[in-house]
């Protein structure tokens, strides 16, 4: 019975020791690193039973079923600060230039050349083409004096000086004529200057009065002819420094071109030499090929006399050229001791003439028919201007003539010396329907 007792109470241990819950044992491995939060997996240990045989405890996995609860303990962190890293100052790098390409413009054309926003330089020539060829011309500003009053006082001490705020400007110019025949300044050309005040000046009103060696408008020039000469405005004085020429070339199609004033940089620094005229050869013709005898190809041989007639029978005509003396100033010297003599490179041309009226009633030379020459070089030479001074018995262009009167004397120009041998007379006969004669000054052979 004892044994059975003891057996029984075996049996109701084994049951408790069953049914009892087995405290894990919970071991904290530090962190290595402080401020890491360790989570520990915690190791079950079964419990042996009494008297069973030895065993090797068996490590359970944590979610085996029918396990007991895991006492988990977790380690709060500690927050340790971390200073910050002191910053080390670098050397601020140096900039680099990057070089840019700038394109290159392009380059604006230029106004038209004579135009007043591009004027033809001081020094330069230009050549004016106009819609009507007898009024071609080419054209030089040679230099300017933009106060010539000192000049002008000098020219003619009876000159006023300019009004107050203004003053005298003139401009050195050249001309040359390029069309057909012959033609002059006065009839189609006009000079003419303007400043920032944008008020046009002319050259007559009111003028700067007589000024030395003035650009003679009322020369008449052939194809190739040229002269020089002085034009002259009077300015305000506020329109000097910008001041251009305009020069107006016909009545009706106008053409217009602008000058500057300004010296050039290209400008040369010594006159330009005398044009140097070379001669032309006539051609030679044959009879039936001969133009009209009285024209510039064919003139009148000198002595020989022809008849003119116009469409106004009182402007009808007979004209002969009896000599010529090419230099006559020993001639003209002696008929007058105040007589000056001609000027440098030029010389006194003379010629004898007898003129016969074949008209109704009466007239006179001097109402419709006038003597002058040219040469080579193109420029006609009158009567008037310069002149011979008194000539020694002189063709009185003043005589009234009746039908069939005739009288004779001598004509006579100041020429430049290199025409002499080409020098031609011409006759213009009228005013309105002009009639023009060549006469031969060479003595025929």
């Amino acid at each position: 019975m004892h044994r059975s007792f003891s057996v029984a109470l075996l049996g109701v241990l084994i049951l408790l020791a069953a049914c009892a819950e087995v405290q894990p044992t919970v071991e904290t491995v530090p962190s290595a690193t402080p401020t890491a939060t360790a989570i520990i997996t915690p190791t079950v240990i079964v419990a042996e039973s009494v008297d069973s045989p030895a065993s090797t405890p068996t490590e359970l996995p944590m979610d085996t079923p029918n396990s007991a609860p895991i006492a988990t303990s977790t380690l709060q962190p500690t927050a340790t600060a971390i200073p910050a890293p002191t910053p080390t100052a670098s050397p601020t790098p140096e900039p680099t230039a990057t070089a840019t390409t700038v394109p290159t413009p392009t380059a604006t054309p230029l106004p038209v050349l004579g135009s007043r926003e591009n004027p033809v330089p001081m020094g330069d020539t230009v050549e004016i083409t106009t819609g009507d060829p007898s009024n071609n011309w080419e054209i030089t500003v040679l230099a300017t004096t933009p106060n010539a009053w000192e000049e002008i006082q000098a020219e003619n001490q009876f000159n006023d000086p300019p009004e107050s705020g203004h003053q005298f400007y003139m401009a050195r110019v050249r001309v040359r004529y390029l069309g057909p025949d012959s033609n002059s300044l006065i009839s189609d050309v006009s000079f003419n200057a303007v400043g920032d005040r944008g008020v046009a000046y002319d050259t007559y009103d009111p003028g700067c009065g007589v000024i030395p060696d003035e650009l003679d408008s009322f020369t008449e020039l052939f194809t190739g002819g040229q002269i020089e000469g002085s034009e002259c405005w009077q300015v305000a004085s506020q329109d000097v420094d910008s001041l251009v020429m305009f020069v107006d070339f016909g009545l009706f199609n106008r053409v217009r071109v602008w000058f500057s004033l300004e010296p050039s940089a290209t400008m040369a620094t010594t006159p330009a030499p005398e044009p140097t005229v070379t001669a032309t050869p006539t051609p030679t013709l044959i009879p039936s090929e001969l133009p009209a005898l009285g024209t510039r190809q064919n003139p009148v041989p000198m002595g020989d006399t022809v008849q003119i007639t116009t469409e106004d029978p009182t402007n009808n005509w007979e004209i002969t050229v009896m000599g010529a003396t090419p230099d006559a100033w020993a001639r003209i010297q002696a008929e007058n001791q105040f007589n000056d003599p001609p000027e440098s490179g030029h010389q006194y041309y003379m010629v004898r003439v007898r003129a016969k009226y074949l008209g109704p009633d009466s007239n006179n030379l001097i109402s419709d028919a006038s003597f002058s020459a040219v040469g080579d070089r193109g420029v006609a030479y009158d009567t008037f201007d310069p002149g011979c001074g008194v000539i020694p018995d002189e063709l009185d262009s003043f005589t009234e003539l009746f039908t069939g009167g005739q009288i004779e004397g001598n004509e006579c120009w100041q020429i430049a010396s290199q025409d002499v041998d080409s020098l031609l007379m011409f006759v213009d006969f009228g005013i309105v329907n002009r009639v023009r004669v060549w006469f031969s000054l060479q003595a025929s052979g």
